[in-house]
């Protein structure tokens, strides 16, 4: 798919070239022009742009420089997507903070509300508003509501309102993306944040489960007794910690998966989690999905009775899919 990026990036500022020309989009509908005329909103929105391209101006010049590198397209269009929260911002009169909590909360009642009348086609839903809020936020974004907790809950609820079966395809699939860090060969190259997410895990299920092995009853038999190393053997088997079974279930229940989201893998394992649980399976064309369109265009301004719909920014191509639904 052709891409654009190389094209803003000729720009001697091509975030706040393209930013601004979105926003001048938006004030031709009246009610976007209403709010961005009180100076404390356009004062708000102006200080979010530039602290969003002071922080990522060293980022922009490696792209300006290597602008063929599709990687670092990548960072030039997360800059731009935080660069639109600020743009939502003005029609919601909050700020970044505010505005992506709320998207978020809208998703997460949509995961936790939606009515369930064939669990694929719950699946291929919420695939379809979690993807979209992907696109919308960015990673940088994305990373921020998970690390705060404000998407630990999503994961969790979304599978435990499967089915049995796809919720033991689901577990069975995690499970597995954590065995492959906790292997030896893998252990001290898996990223901080997957490390950290497994610490807390087992100790979580430690702190549920605290009985540990009573080893002094071994000294009762003959053979350890008669061993002058029994009793340093004995202590050594005390003081170690819970050590990972590779083949132990570290995920049990849905609930279990919180963890995930902070590790960072609920984004990244986030397709190939789908395509597990769809495994190939298509809506029939008869079927028509839920309407999940958020008031507005995807950026958060209203819509005027001139039809503007603003300005969109997918990965690829700097375009909204129109055809795709939105949220609630």
């Amino acid at each position: 798919m052709s891409t654009r990026v190389p094209e803003l990036l000729a720009e001697k500022e091509p975030i706040r070239t393209f930013v601004e020309a979105s926003i001048k989009s938006h004030c031709s509908t009246a009610q976007f022009a209403r709010k961005m005329a009180s100076p404390s909103v356009a004062h708000r929105l102006q200080d979010h742009i530039n602290r969003v391209i002071s922080a990522g101006q060293p980022l922009v010049y490696a792209a300006q420089r290597d602008p063929t590198n599709r990687q670092k397209h990548q960072v030039v269009v997360d800059l731009v997507q935080q660069c639109f929260t600020g743009i939502r911002c003005v029609d919601g009169l909050t700020n970044a903070e505010g505005v992506l909590r709320s998207e978020a909360e809208r998703l997460k009642k949509l995961v936790a509300t939606l009515k369930i009348t064939n669990p694929l086609d719950y699946v291929a839903d919420v695939d379809v508003a979690m993807t979209q809020c992907i696109q919308l936020w960015g990673p940088t974004q994305v990373a921020h509501l998970c690390t705060s907790g404000v998407l630990a809950l999503l994961l969790p609820e979304f599978v435990s309102r499967l089915e049995p079966n796809l919720q033991e395809r689901a577990l069975r699939f995690y499970n597995s993306v954590l065995h492959t860090y906790t292997a030896p060969e893998m252990a001290a190259h898996a990223p901080p944040s997957i490390r950290n997410a497994i610490e807390r895990l087992y100790t979580h299920q430690t702190q549920l489960m605290t009985e540990q092995p009573d080893y002094s009853f071994l000294a009762a038999f003959p053979e350890n007794g008669a061993d002058p190393l029994h009793p340093n053997l004995i202590s050594q088997l005390t003081q170690l910690e819970p050590a990972v079974n590779v083949n132990s279930r570290l995920l049990t229940v849905p609930d279990d998966l919180h963890f995930l989201a902070a590790a960072g893998l609920l984004t990244t394992h986030w397709r190939p989690l789908i395509g597990t649980l769809l495994t190939g399976y298509a809506r029939p064309p008869s079927t028509d999905g839920p309407s999940l369109s958020m008031p507005g265009t995807l950026y958060g301004t209203t819509d005027a009775d001139d039809g503007d719909s603003g300005h969109g920014l997918a990965t690829e191509d700097m375009e909204v899919r129109s055809s795709q639904p939105t949220l609630s």
